[in-house]
């Protein structure tokens, strides 16, 4: 095992990590989890859009300026119900403001009603409702934010290493081996930090690993190397959901279609329930979703999978 990292992390290969992957997969237990969500809705009130200002509406507002400001509700989501399958990558792609965001915030159990918002609707974690309290839904499921917010100090390694420590104490092959003698063997693989090892090395990280993050006042990395340090953060993680939000900003498309291939390959074989938001994706980056939800103002436009995209469209006549 401890071989084949080594030359992993010499020669950087995907398909030697995919190895890894398939060796891991005969010693973890069953991590699959099914996300449905029925009837999510979430409305704001904003300040209501005003008309091109003329002579006339300036002149009104110099005789109304002492009048309350009109507000109008908008709807960021609007009835939205589906459902999401482990072993399964789903691309949620929508235009800006279309509430991409805030759906899967609400998968995560992140959302929260504030300034006036109203939300309601229901989501299960494989039948059980998260808000039931049979479980802690930050123990379940991973967020990716859109931002990178990292301690400048820590090199690249030590962030990646310090998330992973965060989230399993050093040792996590008991609570998912698939019985004692593979928990054995995992726990080996803790003792010489495999998985956030592996993690750098995909990400393409390895060759800046000792390199401080930085921030505004401490040189460090670039920002899409950055933008992978956020990605590595939470996939060392062994939580078995992953949202992850515009996850290719700040990269460029050879370095977005390696990560989204071995997430796709890590998914597959163990069994990771995957939900990615991406803005507008190449064609190569696209074809390795398996599931595509449609968002536009907030509703739903279609959720299905990819290879049906096209005829589903044409037979509404576009």
């Amino acid at each position: 095992m401890y071989e084949i990292v080594d030359n992993l992390m010499k020669q950087g290969s995907l398909e030697e990590l995919e190895s890894i992957v398939q060796r891991n997969v005969e010693l973890l237990r069953n991590m699959d989890h099914t996300i449905e969500f029925h009837s999510l809705n979430y409305s704001t009130v904003v300040p209501k859009k005003k008309v091109i200002p003329t002579v006339g509406s300036m002149l009104l507002s110099l005789l109304t300026f002492w009048l309350p400001e009109e507000m109008e509700t908008i709807d960021i989501l609007a009835d939205a119900t589906g459902r999401i399958l482990p072993r399964k990558m789903t691309l949620l792609i929508g235009p800006p403001g279309s509430g991409k965001s805030v759906l899967l915030k609400a998968l995560a159990g992140r959302l929260q009603p504030l300034g006036g918002a109203k939300m309601s609707g229901e989501v299960y974690y494989d039948g059980d409702n998260i808000k039931s309290g049979k479980f802690l839904v930050g123990k379940v499921a991973d967020y990716i934010e859109q931002g990178d917010t990292h301690e400048a100090v820590l090199t690249v390694a030590e962030t990646i290493l310090f998330s992973w420590q965060c989230t399993t104490g050093g040792h996590h092959g008991y609570a998912r081996a698939r019985d004692e003698a593979s928990a054995e063997i995992l726990n080996k693989d803790d003792d010489n930090h495999v998985q956030p090892k592996n993690v750098t090395i995909v990400l393409g990280l390895d060759g800046c690993k000792d390199t401080p993050v930085g921030n505004g006042m401490i040189r460090g990395v670039s920002g899409g190397q950055k933008r992978r340090v956020t990605i590595g953060e939470m996939v060392t993680c062994p939580r078995p959901i992953k949202l992850m939000d515009s996850i290719s900003n700040g990269l460029d498309t050879a370095t977005a279609y390696d990560i989204i291939r071995s997430i796709k390959s890590f998914s597959s074989k163990v069994g990771t329930t995957i939900v990615i938001s991406l803005l507008q994706p190449p064609p190569d980056v696209y074809n390795q979703f398996d599931e595509v939800i449609l968002l536009s103002e907030g509703h739903i436009i279609y959720h299905g999978p990819r290879t049906s995209v096209m005829e589903y469209f044409q037979d509404l006549g576009y």
